[in-house]
């Protein structure tokens, strides 16, 4: 006969423990999962205090780690039924049915195991938190350090999960009103927030694992400075920088200047399809294009799908959509192109950047990280060849895949990367390596072979008695004469490196003598009004019969005076920008705002002269392009000094200067109705020197322009077919990369 009864499953309290030992890699990762959490209560931002700690950040006794949120704060319900009973699935739940955050945040919990990232870091937790509608704040208290490690008791018997007691408090103590001190400094609350203080620290920290996790914490969101969420770090009550954001801002530089490939695209995986631009220029390629049936990966994929009965083209790939950027950089340090060569601080930087891998916004670690060959990068150069792929260090990019669209790609339980099992992560891998393969085989080494040629002719075009130096060496039958003649050639070399050098500073000087002169009459206007204000307070005071002016008066009159001098402070900084020390240092410039700001020294200009003058903006995008802004202002204003000029002869009424600036086909026009360029000329204008003004012309600045212009790849000509120009001279400025 048969005795039942049921049982229910109850966790000895050492899983507390255990699971944060094993599910939690390290403090890094623990401190990530906590501010996660700020992030999916729409915090603004969160401050991680390290309090207490000795010389180089070693632990001591009175150590404690302080982790504070200006977010919605937990409910009474949230605290008790979610937060302090580990794998719910309310997060869960959420993402499932499509609901965000108030804010719109996708959230990033799902696996409910958050919680045990605190008994990683220490053993007693304080959590102190309130909702906008609490009046008072609510707190719990766990202590784990009054038990024995394996939480065994005196008798030998073992503490179970639900013996482990819980302090929950209701208070007032903590004002979630009060100013706080961040990095901006003091900030208010808004009534609402979670504080979470760590005490009894497991593992001792110092200044390495400090600057890692700022590290680590930098990278989390891809806008996680100064778009909604800021994360900041405090030594006591003084803020402690991170580097990293220094590096962000110069990484973003460097990828703007030195980039061979710029790459923005997205994976279709209906159409099994790659739909991307290249350096600005849009293109596609899918699994059935030729150019993909040549590429070693793409190859061994193939036998792989035939081994298991199946066509590449029947193929459907299970990782779903999503979006990459890639940048790839020249590592050949010898024989790069100038203009994409990196100096040893910047590839210091560049090293330290790999393809990261970022779900809803949010990174998914270790992916990115220096030593992580998520990609098996360094397993392809070595088993194949190393001329099959780009190396780790000359790519930095981007992954986006998000919970909706990618549902096959799930996070591991520890947070650790993606689950790689299943065919989705190997179709998910196997899609990134084809493209980057791709953009290798197809585009980078074709960059390479031209690359070559264009030195080569670069040296020949440097130096033509090169060859003649070699004919005469090769036939010379004196060791001596031979010697001599090698020692002259070298010398040669050296001077035309040297010429070069010079050739390039006196372009970049005189783009500034010529631009100068546009900023010169604005500034003597600016100090003829100055003059204008002090002598109508002189006349004033001269006039008063009082002994004393009233004090608004003489306000007024130092206001304006301000206001004037203000105005060419401004005249005077943009003067700087022409200036050679900033003439090298690019940026993402939008075309219009610049064109704005240098019209403004012409409008008065063109009204005194009778001059009609507008600006046509075709297409919905801003026209942006990457150039130092005080080359693309020099040559702005060349163009329009020259057209100044050549209207000023004319002897018409109707003078007019238009300049249309097409985002759609990335130009700018500018057009006038002066007397053009003659048919003769149309070759010549651009050529050093050569200048129609006679005696006034000194024939560089259109010359100029087009020596900027080409060092970024951008042409400039004479124009006479387009529908806006004019009936005299017409520049058209093409923001097209010309091909490589």
């Amino acid at each position: 006969m048969e005795h039942s009864q049921k049982l229910n499953f109850e966790p000895y309290a050492r899983l507390l423990t255990m699971l944060s030992e094993q599910l939690i890699k390290n403090e890094v990762v623990a401190l990530t999962e906590i501010v996660k959490n700020s992030y999916d209560a729409d915090a603004p931002w969160v401050k991680i205090t390290f309090e207490g700690f000795g010389t180089n950040m070693q632990m001591t006794q009175s150590s404690r780690i302080i982790v504070e949120d200006a977010g919605c704060g937990m409910s009474e319900s949230t605290l008790k039924d979610d937060f302090i009973n580990p794998a719910s699935a309310h997060k869960k739940i959420e993402k499932d049915a499509g609901n965000t955050t108030p804010l719109g945040r996708i959230y990033q919990g799902e696996k409910g195991i958050g919680r045990f990232s605190l008994f990683k870091l220490g053993k007693k937790i304080t959590v102190i938190t309130k909702t906008a509608e609490d009046d008072k704040a609510r707190k719990i208290c766990i202590d784990l350090s009054k038990y024995e490690d394996e939480f065994i008791k005196e008798d030998n018997q073992q503490y179970k999960l639900s013996e482990i007691t819980v302090d929950y408090f209701s208070t007032d103590e903590t004002s979630f009103t009060e100013e706080i001190f961040l990095a901006n400094g003091l900030n208010k609350r808004k009534g609402s927030g979670t504080i979470i203080i760590i005490e009894a620290l497991n593992d001792n920290w110092g200044k390495g694992k400090v600057e890692k996790l700022q590290s680590e914490l930098f990278s989390l969101l891809g806008n996680v400075y100064g778009e909604g969420f800021s994360i900041y770090f405090f030594e006591d009550n003084s803020f402690m920088p991170t580097l990293e954001i220094t590096d962000k801002r110069t990484l973003d530089n460097i990828i703007n200047q030195k980039a061979v490939l710029s790459v923005k695209g997205s994976y279709v995986e209906h159409e099994k399809k790659y739909v991307f631009s290249l350096n600005h220029k849009d293109m596609e390629v899918s699994f059935n294009d030729k150019k993909m049936a040549g590429l070693s990966l793409f190859r061994e994929f193939k036998k792989e799908i035939k081994n298991r009965n199946l066509s590449v083209f029947d193929y459907v790939t299970t990782c779903g959509d999503f979006s990459y950027e890639f940048y790839v950089f020249d590592p050949d340090k010898k024989n790069v192109r100038s203009k994409y060569k990196l100096d040893e601080s910047d590839w210091q930087i560049v090293k330290k950047n790999r393809v990261f891998l970022y779900r809803d916004g949010i990174r998914v670690f270790p992916y990115g990280s220096v030593h992580d060959d998520w990609l098996q990068v360094d397993t392809i150069r070595g088993t194949q060849r190393a001329s099959a792929m780009f190396s780790n260090d000359q790519v930095v990019g981007y992954i986006n895949i998000t919970y909706k669209g990618n549902p096959n790609l799930k996070d591991k339980t520890n947070r650790e990367g993606l689950l790689e099992v299943g065919e989705s992560y190997s179709d998910f891998v196997k899609v990134i390596q084809f493209f980057l393969q791709y953009l290798k085989t197809y585009h980078y080494d074709e960059y390479t072979k031209q690359k070559n040629v264009i030195k080569k002719f670069d040296k020949q075009k440097k130096n033509d008695l090169e060859k003649e130096f070699e004919d005469v060496i090769s036939i010379c039958k004196d060791a001596d004469i031979k010697k001599r003649l090698s020692s002259i050639r070298e010398k040669v070399n050296e001077q035309n490196e040297y010429n070069s050098g010079r050739i390039r500073v006196v372009e970049d000087l005189a783009g500034i003598g010529l631009s100068i002169q546009a900023t010169h009459h604005d500034l003597g206007n600016f100090i003829r009004r100055c003059y204008n204000v002090i002598d109508d307070f002189n006349l004033q005071l001269v006039r008063s019969e009082e002994n004393v002016i009233e004090k608004n008066i003489v306000c007024e009159k130092i206001e304006r005076i301000r206001g004037i001098i203000s105005a060419m402070e401004a005249v005077l900084v943009d003067m700087k920008n022409l200036f050679s020390s900033t003439q090298h240092k690019s940026k993402t410039i939008r075309v219009a705002v610049l064109l704005d700001k240098v019209l403004g020294y012409y409008r008065t200009i063109f009204d005194g002269r009778g001059i009609k003058f507008s600006t046509k903006v075709i297409g919905d995008r801003a026209l942006a392009i990457n150039m130092p802004e005080a080359l693309l202002m020099t040559i702005f204003i060349n163009i329009l000094d020259n057209a100044l000029y050549w209207l000023e002869d004319e002897g018409r009424t109707d003078k007019e200067i238009r300049i249309t600036v097409n985002s759609d086909e990335n130009y700018v026009l500018f057009s006038d109705n002066g007397p053009g360029i003659y048919s003769d000329e149309m070759e010549k204008v651009f050529e050093a020197f050569f200048t129609g003004k006679g005696v006034e012309g000194r024939g560089l600045g259109l010359y100029i322009c087009r020596q900027f212009l080409d060092r970024y790849d951008y042409s400039i000509q004479v124009c006479a077919s387009n529908e806006f120009c004019l009936s005299g001279a017409n520049f058209l400025i093409d923001f097209n990369k010309k091909d490589e």
